[in-house]
């Protein structure tokens, strides 16, 4: 619809407008190209899904990226199917209405339960930072079916347990009979007990061993699409294939290897309460080895054993164990801390500028991160380049980077620079802004409230040291002052502490996130807490000339 000339012009769409397009193996869109759309047109869009699955029931979401004045969902169940319902989201329903209603299935007539969901002005769903995947917090509502029956016969009885969906799993052709086959790797394993004798440095060998010998697709899957045998010997297959065929070797090893079941971040977070398979979409392998136990994902050959892939850190998995009992949660976020600690040596000149190092470490997903930067530049000159464009003045005059490729050591590096933050003559004042580089410039949470978590993906310390040697003739006459900060329950921490000991200064920043995920009940003191940060690093120093 378009407004001309005063009046209300309408354009339909026409059936050539309507294309479909192959998406994936299984999956086809419905496409359509709107005529006449323009800036300002309304469109009014209407269609009917027909599906043979009767008991798959779709979401409805009530909220989206723009505003919606109004979102209703009418859904009439025959009395043959029992769905439970689960509402999703910081939105409530505005109205429900419920009524019994008279309907047909075949030439069947029926008593029918319909119910009318409204949700009214909603307001847009807009991504804030660090919030793990929109489909966690969009408002909508959810049906899984319980139980059905046909007249004439018994009620089948739908509603799942964990123990259920363990023994399904287990009897899946393209899941548990996958792992369960034996002496499919004799020649790997003789090669690893031969060589290797404690039993970490064996598991430690079947890890890298699946790495380098298959290649991720980068398909997240929870089933198999061909056995792990046929994956194996092709050199490639999906997170299932290469993460059961971890399993394997690890049982032929000898060692108590299971799968573990997850959601990644990108496909919503599990609701305990919810039993449903279809929740999940990946699968790693969880390793006991006396009291110590490991999670495992050999899809990545550039990230330590220690770490799953970033993807996977959402909350929790389940245990899928030969013992359908046995199954159980398990907490898939990491305890460890990711760190990166900076030392930077700098001798301010008369004019202002300064000349000295720069040298860093990085530890687990942080140097993960950076390696990945690197590599995707190609050239540690390159990389420099782009460190230089980010800081005001710097400049690089050259870099070392080490265990580039060894992923089981800190990522280290050490730089030559200067910065040339004015001209050559000399100064009767110097102002200088100590966190030169790290500096956190930005609250992230600038708005007032928050209805959801701030997930900052894992826990992480950022440790930075600048000591400074004054110039001769000078004095200093102002630094920032200390400051120690904490979050609630012990969530993280601030201290930036100045120190002046003749013509030396150092200043030292610490900033911890213990926990990577923080509660809304925590926002305003997180809010707080970084714009008192932010504020710190961009406090100054003052130099005068004696």
């Amino acid at each position: 619809y378009n407004l001309e000339d005063g009046k209300v012009v309408k354009t339909e769409l026409e059936k050539d407008n309507i294309f479909q397009e192959q998406e994936r193996k299984n999956v086809i869109s419905q496409n359509f190209s709107m005529p006449n759309l323009k800036e300002g047109s309304v469109y009014e869009l209407s269609y009917t899904l027909t599906s043979p699955f009767l008991f798959n029931l779709p979401h409805w979401a009530f909220q989206r990226g723009i505003p919606t004045e109004l979102s209703e969902l009418w859904v009439s169940m025959p009395e043959y199917f029992n769905y439970k319902t689960l509402m999703k989201g910081f939105l409530g329903l505005t109205e429900r209405e419920t009524k019994s209603t008279i309907g047909r299935f075949g030439d069947l007539q029926h008593d029918e339960l319909f119910t009318r969901y409204v949700v009214r002005d909603a307001p847009a769903f807009r991504e804030e930072p660090y919030m793990n995947s929109v489909k966690n917090y969009y408002s909508q509502i959810d049906f899984e079916l319980e139980s059905y029956y046909f007249p004439g016969n018994l009620v089948e009885d739908l509603s799942s347990s964990w123990e259920k969906i363990n023994t399904e799993l287990l009897e899946d052709e393209e899941f548990g009979l996958q792992y369960k086959r034996t002496n499919m790797f004799g020649q790997e394993v003789q090669l690893i007990k031969g060589t290797l004798e404690s039993q970490k440095e064996q598991m430690i060998a079947c890890v890298d061993l699946v790495k380098k010998r298959m290649t991720w697709d980068n398909y997240n899957s929870l089933y198999t699409r061909k056995s792990i045998l046929k994956a194996w010997n092709d050199k490639t297959g999906n997170a299932a294939e290469i993460n059961l065929a971890l399993v394997a070797l690890l049982r032929e090893m000898g060692f108590e290897a299971n799968p573990v079941i997850l959601s990644t971040r990108n496909h919503g977070m599990i609701h305990p309460g919810q039993i449903l398979l279809s929740a999940f979409n990946y699968v790693i392998a969880q390793v006991k080895i006396g009291e110590e136990t490991f999670l495992l994902d050999a899809t990545d050959k550039d990230l330590n054993y220690t770490l799953l892939p970033q993807r996977c850190l959402n909350g929790q998995g389940r245990l899928i164990s030969d013992i359908a009992s046995n199954t159980s949660w398990v907490d898939i976020n990491p305890s460890q801390k990711s760190e990166t600690t900076t030392l930077v040596e700098l001798k301010i000149l008369p004019n202002g500028n300064m000349t000295g190092t720069i040298s860093s470490g990085e530890t687990n997903y942080m140097a993960y991160n950076s390696r990945n930067k690197i590599n995707s530049i190609g050239d540690n000159d390159k990389y420099a380049s782009e460190l230089e464009t980010k800081t005001t003045g710097l400049v690089i005059n050259s870099i070392t980077i080490e265990n580039q490729k060894d992923i089981t050591q800190p990522l280290n590096s050490k730089m030559e620079v200067e910065f040339r933050l004015n001209d050559e003559q000399e100064k009767q004042t110097i102002i200088i802004t100590p966190m030169l580089i790290n500096q956190e410039k930005t609250n992230y949470f600038n708005r007032e409230t928050r209805n959801f978590p701030v997930d900052f993906v894992f826990p992480f310390r950022k440790r930075y040291i600048h000591n400074f040697e004054i110039p001769e003739g000078y004095k200093v006459v102002e630094t920032p002052k200390n400051i120690a900060l904490s979050l609630p329950e012990s969530l993280g921490m601030f201290r930036f502490n100045c120190a002046v000991n003749g013509s030396k200064i150092q200043i030292t920043s610490t900033f911890d996130i213990n926990k990577a995920i923080i509660s809304p009940v925590h926002y305003q003191a997180l809010r707080e807490f970084y714009s008192a940060m932010v504020s710190k690093h961009a406090e100054v120093m003052v130099l005068e000339k004696l």
